[in-house]
């Protein structure tokens, strides 16, 4: 081994010092030559690196290394040779080091001056060492470089540690919170529904009672009261007249009123995964039917037209089904399809609404309905979906729902895996869309 002292420069490292937990630098020297020892830590004497020296730790067998490891678990850097009591000991001391107690912090710089017994690929390929040096390459230089460069990777090692711990001490804490937090938004939505039952409920009766008095007054007005009055006079017969359309309105408000507090009811109850959902073998063709018929009165009163455009399936189920089959509830399905005919009739006035069933991508169903009415500006379009959201009508500029049917629709098609959107343009009509899954198992 080379003694040019005169060569090494030892310098402090100009580096930003980490926050370390130890006032030394351990450094282990496993060699069951006490010359080596000695050699080492003369070289290395007055070593400093971040303004921290060096404690040497000598171990001269296997056997007495992995007891000084167990003690000192902080060790930075191990200058471990190979052959001493037996020809693998140092290997035997990589493997407990790594393995056994699982320091993988510490940097293994293996020296042997027997190369043979312990060839360099094989035993890098092998063993989680650092380094390989042959003990003739370790000059002074050298093992001041091959120091630099181990402590410089423990204290990477160890800071890098630290901050995994302190990320995941932020995230346990942040876990913690969203935990909280989410349990606080899931009592609050419960209360919230609780709290929209119990208004819905306590206004129902009342309403109840309100709408039949009104029912009653206006029968009696029409056929107690009106056959005494007078109405050749033309201010009388203005006022019965203005009398029975605010008798009209107040039938209007009240039934729109009545569907608020259900359509309440109904999301409060579909959010709070308080429904029961039926699980049926449903056919869309079917369902579509069912809710025209059952909206027939309504295009009537309208005077318009609905047209069906039912894709042709060869893939169809059993005798007398469509190919459009899906497990879900029939009822809420419905709802749906009602609703939206509803709205379609609400905001057209003439011409024809249309609906659409075919095949889209991915094994799912696309159920269109389209109407001729006024459209919808293109700053609600995106907004229709959003509860108490209401579009008004062209010809009044009032608002012609609760603003919940929509948000309903969309609660029940997500429900059955499916999504829903809207498309409009303002004078030529609007289109709503939903897809929902075909069953493979017809």
């Amino acid at each position: 081994m080379n003694s040019n002292l005169d060569e090494l420069i030892f310098t402090e490292e100009e580096e930003k010092q980490p926050q370390l937990s130890h006032t030394k630098w351990k450094v282990m020297i496993v060699d069951d030559e006490p010359d080596i020892h000695e050699m080492t830590q003369f070289a290395l004497s007055g070593f400093t690196f971040m303004g921290i020296g060096v404690e040497f730790i000598s171990a001269y067998s296997g056997q007495e290394a992995m007891r000084l490891m167990v003690e000192h678990p902080d060790t930075a850097l191990i200058f471990l040779d190979v052959v001493m009591e037996k020809e693998d000991s140092g290997l035997t001391v990589a493997k407990y080091i790594r393995e056994e107690i699982k320091n993988l912090k510490v940097r293994i710089i293996l020296r042997t001056g027997q190369p043979g017994q312990a060839p360099e690929q094989e035993v890098i390929a092998a063993y989680d060492i650092n380094d390989y040096k042959e003990k003739y390459e370790l000059t002074d230089k050298k093992l001041f470089t091959a120091l630099i460069t181990s402590l410089r990777s423990y204290s990477m090692h160890e800071n890098l540690e630290k901050f995994n711990e302190q990320l995941e001490k932020k995230v346990e804490e942040r876990t913690i919170q969203l935990k909280a937090a989410k349990e606080s938004a899931d009592k609050a939505n419960l209360e919230k529904s609780d709290f929209l039952n119990f208004v819905a409920h306590e206004l129902r009766t009342p309403l109840t009672s309100l709408r039949g008095f009104i029912s009653i007054i206006s029968d009696r007005f029409d056929l107690k009261l009106l056959p005494l009055i007078d109405d050749s006079d033309k201010k009388i017969k203005k006022a019965i007249a203005n009398t029975k359309e605010e008798f009209d309105i107040m039938k209007q408000e009240g039934e729109r009123l009545s569907a608020l507090i259900n359509n309440v009811l109904d999301l409060a109850k579909i959010e709070a995964g308080r429904v029961e959902w039926g699980k049926d073998k449903v056919d869309m063709a079917e369902i579509f039917k069912r809710a025209a018929f059952s909206a027939s009165a309504l295009f009537k009163e309208k005077g318009l037209e609905l047209k069906s455009d039912v894709e042709d399936d060869a893939q169809s189920g059993q005798s007398g089904q469509s190919g459009f089959i899906l497990t879900g509830d029939t009822d809420r399905l419905i709802q749906v399809v009602i609703n939206l005919f509803s709205n379609a009739i609400k905001f057209t006035d003439s011409g024809c609404i249309t609906y659409k069933i075919m095949r889209g991508e991915n094994s799912m169903m696309r159920c269109e309905i389209h109407d001729t009415g006024c459209g919808i500006p293109k700053e609600y379009i995106g907004k229709v979906f959003e509860k108490f959201q209401q579009v008004a009508s062209a010809q009044t500029n009032k608002p012609k729902g609760t603003g919940l049917g929509l948000p309903i629709c969309k609660e029940i098609i997500k429900h059955h895996g499916g999504d829903i959107w809207a498309e409009s343009e303002e004078g030529i009509g609007s289109r709503f869309i939903f897809l929902l899954p075909i069953d493979k198992n017809k």
